[in-house]
């Protein structure tokens, strides 16, 4: 085992080599996903965060020495994955949707079937067909019908931060569907 991890590290170290990579992949591809579901990712959000980690790991291995005695192998990939984890999470966050830009498409009663703004309107129903109740819900609660943080807390059940994680997702889903929404509008 020691001797396929040692190749298979001087094997990644060099992106070009596919097969190794390929290896790679499925040996350690399933853990991976693992301890990012684990650390609190959206299936979803897997597939990039897993490329992340790819990415990472190979800007990191040429100054990787592997060393059995000072452990395993999986133990250095599930390291950069937590750090990759902890990035992703982070840039969902930076790059949530205006909260001033909702505003000014919210009618006066947050009625989603009233919202007067039709491209706003067609991303609110693409964005809650692809996101689940329980995260769609406290969004809806919290920005849509402008619900006290408390009410949400009592009505979904969540904490506080289960609901700022749930209103960011649903925001950055909007702004993706927001910005796909526009390039479609200006290449017609």
């Amino acid at each position: 085992m020691e001797q396929t991890a040692s190749s298979l590290v001087k094997g990644i170290s060099d992106f070009s080599d596919h097969q190794k990579w390929f290896e790679f992949h499925n040996r350690y591809g399933p853990m991976i996903r693992k301890v990012l579901h684990n650390k609190g990712l959206r299936p979803d959000e897997l597939d990039d965060a897993v490329q992340e980690t790819y990415l990472s790991m190979l800007s990191t291995i040429e100054r990787f020495q592997y060393d059995r005695q000072k452990g395993k192998f999986r133990s250095w990939v599930s390291k950069i994955t937590d750090r990759a984890a902890s990035a992703h999470r982070r840039k969902i966050v930076q790059s949530q949707v205006d909260a001033q830009e909702l505003a000014q498409h919210r009618s006066q009663d947050g009625d989603l079937e009233r919202v007067d703004d039709e491209r706003m309107q067609i991303c609110l129903e693409l964005a809650r067909s692809r996101i689940d109740e329980s995260t769609w819900l406290p969004f809806y609660l919290r920005v849509i019908e402008e619900t006290p943080m408390k009410d949400v807390e009592r009505i979904t059940k969540l904490n506080r931060n289960a609901i700022y994680q749930s209103v960011h997702r649903v925001k950055q889903c909007l702004k993706e569907l927001l910005d796909q929404f526009d390039r479609a509008r200006s290449d017609d």
